[in-house]
């Protein structure tokens, strides 16, 4: 598969990910690296209904391949993702282009926090598709939506961080886990988790978030600078 470099070097929705591929460089040799990611490029859907089942573009195929071999191939990697065909896709090409970069890696496959809220389907199709990411994210961190139709932000963060936290106890010290997912679903858990909002437009595809969690604090990637970031009151005791 051959990438389109002008497209990976130039175009806007390519920059998160060439940050986040420069960021990790900045984080210790020895820490234990989490990204949650969106997909790769997609085409606009014009019917809500047609959305889940949308695929990867040829040029969403070949900038996830890209963006495997750019991984640092000195951290093995375990890919999890949502069960969506582009995350899917996404997932495979990431893990095909690091390993055509001499890395170690290995597919996990899907992890639940990647791709159910809970709640209504039904009922979150029509709210997501009525307001633009930014504004679904407000209205869902503000309680906005009934907790009977729609989980909590603050209660599918919580479950999210167990899941996905708890995972990234288990490979060695200077692995990635990487969960590829939706654009949704990175912005919900930037702000669940951290209390950053995205307000102007939704996560690039590619885009997200990169961590590491030490004992007292976790380590952020945020605008191209390493910060540290409080560890929710939530977490030491949390049980579910």
């Amino acid at each position: 598969m051959v990438s389109n470099s002008k497209i990976w070097n130039e175009h806007e929705w390519t920059r998160e990910a060439r940050d986040i591929l420069e960021g990790i460089k900045l984080f210790p040799k020895d820490s234990r690296i989490i990204m949650i990611i969106r997909h790769s490029h997609r085409l606009n859907a014009k019917n809500i209904n047609d959305t889940p089942k949308m695929r990867l573009t040829p040029l969403g195929h070949e900038v996830a391949f890209q963006f495997g071999t750019l991984l640092p191939k000195n951290r093995p990697i375990r890919i999890f993702h949502s069960i969506s065909p582009r995350c899917i896709e996404t997932a495979g090409d990431i893990l095909n282009g690091f390993k055509e970069n001499s890395g170690e890696g290995e597919m996990m496959g899907p992890l639940r926090s990647l791709y159910q809220i809970g709640g209504d389907f039904e009922y979150f199709k029509k709210k997501i598709f009525h307001a633009s990411p930014p504004q679904f994210i407000n209205r869902w961190a503000a309680g906005h939506y009934p907790p009977g139709l729609m989980t909590p932000l603050s209660v599918f963060s919580q479950r999210a961080a167990y899941s996905i936290w708890k995972l990234s106890e288990d490979p060695p010290s200077n692995a990635i886990d990487l969960h590829v997912t939706h654009d949704f679903i990175v912005m919900g858990l930037r702000f669940g988790w951290f209390g950053l909002t995205s307000p102007e437009e939704a996560v690039s595809f590619l885009g997200g978030i990169v961590m590491s969690i030490q004992d007292d604090a976790i380590t952020l990637l945020d605008g191209g600078k390493l910060i540290s970031a409080e560890i929710p009151y939530w977490w030491a005791n949390m049980c579910i």
